[in-house]
């Protein structure tokens, strides 16, 4: 199953090899949902996002080849998702997974992700959300439209400006159909808790990931996982950014 090739990988470390700090740096068998859990979260974003880069230890380091960008058959499952306002939509959820070598051998791991639905008030057509990092939030406030998460691997952090929280949030633009980058602190607080999937990709045989199953010990209803992953806290720093001096973080 792809779903055990990804989530036997963990998170890269930037700070092996970027600006060190001077002080010292303090899958799934739906038969058995606390190993499947236990898999997945190491691999939630594949690398710097989720439980994977949010305080698990012990991680790989991940060194990139030049061939490891060639990308398999994308992952994608339909998921019932609830607004801060109580109504619950159903959002298409797609990964594009990369060979990747972890110093150790070639796995597959998370590097993009897709969102695709439908909210009429905003938009009569579907909504489409493409980007390097791990959606863990989408909703609506006073009628604007958002999606947060947390990149994928050492490089999206970086490509992102290492965020001091972990987070990247945008704001849709229905003039333009752009998804436009804003602070993590601009993100309204009725909406700063996690409402997506927090793991890998549910099993092929799930139809539809309910808000029931969402919920379960398997996935985000683990009490095991960590809350700075569950909800957004722009003044939090992350954990991730542990082997960075203050000034090189942004955000």
């Amino acid at each position: 199953m792809i779903n055990d090739a990804i989530g036997n990988t963990a998170r890269s470390d930037p700070s092996k090899n970027k600006e060190p700090a001077n002080a010292s740096t303090s899958t799934s068998s739906s038969a058995n949902p606390s190993a499947r859990t236990s898999i997945g979260r190491r691999a939630v974003l594949g690398g710097v996002g989720a439980v994977a880069f949010m305080g698990i230890s012990g991680c790989e380091t991940m060194f990139l080849s030049e061939e490891a960008q060639a990308t398999s058959t994308p992952i994608r499952w339909n998921e019932e998702v609830r607004f801060a306002d109580g109504r619950v939509i159903v959002v298409r959820q797609g990964r594009g997974t990369s060979r990747l070598y972890n110093g150790n051998r070639v796995v597959l791991r998370a590097t993009l992700a897709s969102l695709r639905f439908v909210i009429p008030e905003i938009q009569s057509t579907p909504i489409e959300w493409s980007d390097r990092f791990m959606p863990l939030i989408l909703n609506v406030y006073e009628g604007e439209l958002y999606v947060g998460g947390s990149p994928f691997l050492g490089r999206h952090f970086e490509e992102f400006g290492r965020p001091r929280s972990g987070w990247v949030v945008q704001r849709y633009d229905p003039s333009t159909q752009a998804w436009v980058r804003i602070p993590a602190s601009k993100t309204p607080e009725p909406i700063r808790k996690t409402n997506l999937l927090i793991d890998l990709p549910p099993p092929e045989s799930f139809k539809l990931v309910t808000l029931e199953i969402k919920a379960s010990v398997a996935y985000n209803g683990n009490s095991g996982i960590d809350l700075e992953i569950k909800q957004l806290d722009p003044n939090r720093r992350t954990t991730y950014g542990s082997g960075y001096r203050d000034q090189a973080l942004t955000d």
